[in-house]
C-alpha cells in the first residue's frame, strides 16, 4: 500500500497474532489495526478497548485494501440504536 506508507510515513507491518499487535501498539508510535469486513462488532470493540484505539480500519483482500473505518463514535451510534430502538 504505497499511499499508506507515503502519507503515514511508516512502513506497513502485518502482525500474525493479537499478542504481536499488543506488543507493537505498546510502543508510543503511530500504528494501525485492521479487521475483516465480516468481523462482528463485539470483536471489534474488544480489540479497540484492549489496544486503546479510537479507529480501526476495515480491509479486504490480499493487499489489505482499506474499505472503511470504524470509530468509537460509530460504536456509540450502534449502542444508542440498540438501547433506544424507538429513536
Amino acid at each position: 500500500m504505497p499511499s499508506l506508507v507515503f502519507y503515514g510515513r511508516r512502513e506497513v507491518q502485518w502482525l500474525a497474532t493479537e499478542a504481536d499487535a499488543a506488543r507493537f501498539l505498546g510502543v508510543p508510535t503511530p500504528a494501525f489495526l485492521d479487521v475483516h469486513p465480516a468481523t462482528i462488532l463485539p470483536a471489534v470493540v474488544k480489540k479497540m478497548f484492549k489496544n486503546g484505539l479510537h479507529h480501526v480500519f476495515v480491509t479486504e483482500g490480499d493487499k489489505k485494501k482499506v474499505t472503511g473505518v470504524i470509530t468509537t463514535f460509530d460504536v456509540l451510534m450502534v449502542m444508542n440504536r440498540v438501547l433506544n430502538p424507538e429513536n
